[in-house]
């Protein structure tokens, strides 16, 4: 709930600053304001923009160790999360969920991490399951 309270705030901002600069131009008509309101009413296309291109060139792998797993017996899941594009994505939210092979003990994990322009994030997720 915070990060779309967040994002509400954000974008209520957003229409406040551009609402001013509207208002500032029909009053004050320069070029300077003129420019002001065309970036503002670009920006947001902009964005949209480069969101699709950074996402667009993510690449998603999950990588399990080939041990013998035993019960309550720890062991990591590696996700690697690799961005080729030259937009780094600041927040990149990953939902996973797993459960054994009879339907019992599902668990959910949420994760958030930074993926830079052209690198790659690498996390490690302790996971042990009660019903090996």
């Amino acid at each position: 709930m915070g990060k779309a309270m967040n994002t509400a705030k954000r974008r209520i901002g957003y229409a406040v600053l551009l609402l001013f600069f509207g208002v500032c131009f029909l009053y004050f008509q320069s070029y300077a304001m003129l420019a002001v309101l065309i970036f503002l009413l670009l920006m947001p296309l902009v964005t949209v923009g480069l969101c699709r291109v950074a996402f667009s060139a993510l690449s998603f792998s999950i990588e399990i160790t080939s041990a013998e797993l035993e019960k309550n017996l720890e062991f990591p899941v590696v996700f690697r999360i690799k961005n080729s594009s030259f937009v780094p994505i600041l927040d990149c939210s990953i939902q996973v969920q797993w459960e054994n092979g009879f339907g019992w003990d599902r668990q959910n994990v949420t994760f958030r991490v930074p993926v830079y322009a052209r690198g790659e994030q690498v996390v490690r997720i302790p996971v042990k399951s009660a019903y090996c």
